[in-house]
């Protein structure tokens, strides 16, 4: 048949266009609401991403928090007073140790990793990231006697850090450096005492932090770790003081240092602890040595442990952004 349409031909047309208009005004509506949305997710993204505190505010934040818990420390003396022990044994046992009083409750504004063997011997690290690049990485290692897997594992982890090593006990670094040509090129070793005074004629010879420094042409360390038999104190002491006297921040980035506890009273240990807090050193981790609690476990209580300091003060990739 031919001729114009008929009536269903007409209803087809309509039923398209009416379909057409529907899907026009539906895209329109989904374009529209894209575009609406879209600032909002930027701004919420971008509003996410300046809501995180800035290194400043991290430390500052941090500072607080030390600043309270020296508050609960002088608190928890003044409640024991002169019957304050350092490893209560009496009935009832009173519910805190030596240790109670040094919490870590400082944080590392960066990442905290364990470097070195998961034994004894191993120690926590802030920032390690922030060394891995650092041509001016350098590390003065005390202590040795024959255990180097965190200098070992220090070296491995980062591109350009330099250990030097010092023992008046041994010859040099230990097997986990020794063997491994590409890791002990980049370590010195000296059979020297770090001590309290500069003796470099003494056998062993003696030198202070300071000397050895200057004898090497350093300014400034990224890590000093210490392990030397409870002669920390008097060293550590020995080395605030020299710098307190000429009004310099101490010259290293993070303190890694093992405490001998062993013979040492609350009061003594406070002291001790807030010299190191006043020249700007804060506790950022802590870990009882537990290997000494199990050999000694029937004989002396668990005095060792092993902290790890930032130095808040001066300028240096820690606390600089």
């Amino acid at each position: 048949m031919k001729g114009g349409g008929g009536p269903l031909d007409a209803l087809v047309s309509t039923t398209t266009s009416t379909r057409s208009r529907q899907i026009t005004i539906t895209t329109i509506l989904i374009i529209s609401l894209f575009i609406y949305l879209s600032p909002l997710s930027s701004s919420s993204s971008s509003s996410s991403s300046s809501s995180s505190p800035s290194l400043p505010t991290r430390l500052a934040l941090s500072e607080r928090h030390w600043s309270e818990s020296l508050k609960r420390r002088h608190a928890l003396l003044d409640h024991f007073g002169d019957k304050v022990q350092a490893w209560p044994n009496t009935d009832p046992l009173p519910y805190y140790t030596l240790f109670s009083f040094f919490p870590p409750s400082f944080s590392c504004p960066w990442e905290v990793v364990r470097v070195g063997t998961l034994m004894d011997g191993g120690r926590w690290v802030c920032g390690l990231a922030r060394l891995e690049r650092d041509k001016e990485c350098l590390i003065y290692s005390i202590g040795q006697l024959g255990e180097s897997s965190f200098e070992a594992d220090l070296i491995k982890q980062t591109k350009y850090c330099k250990v030097y090593g010092y023992d008046p006990h041994v010859t040099s670094f230990g097997w986990d450096v020794n063997d491994n040509l590409q890791v002990k090129r980049r370590t010195l070793f000296f059979p020297y005492q770090v001590t309290t005074k500069d003796n470099h004629v003494a056998v062993p010879p003696e030198w202070t932090l300071r000397g050895l420094m200057k004898a090497h042409g350093h300014t400034f360390i990224s890590i000093l770790r210490i392990d030397v038999e409870s002669a920390e104190f008097s060293l550590l002491q020995q080395i605030v003081q020299d710098y307190k006297v000429t009004e310099e921040p101490l010259p290293f980035g993070q303190l890694l240092i093992e405490v001998h506890t062993l013979g040492k009273g609350v009061a003594e240990m406070v002291e001790w602890f807030e010299t190191l807090e006043e020249a700007g050193l804060r506790a950022f981790h802590s870990e009882p040595n537990l290997v000494f609690a199990n050999m000694a476990r029937k004989s002396e209580p668990p005095a060792l442990s092993q902290y790890s300091f930032i130095n808040v003060r001066g300028k240096h990739s820690l606390i600089s952004a």
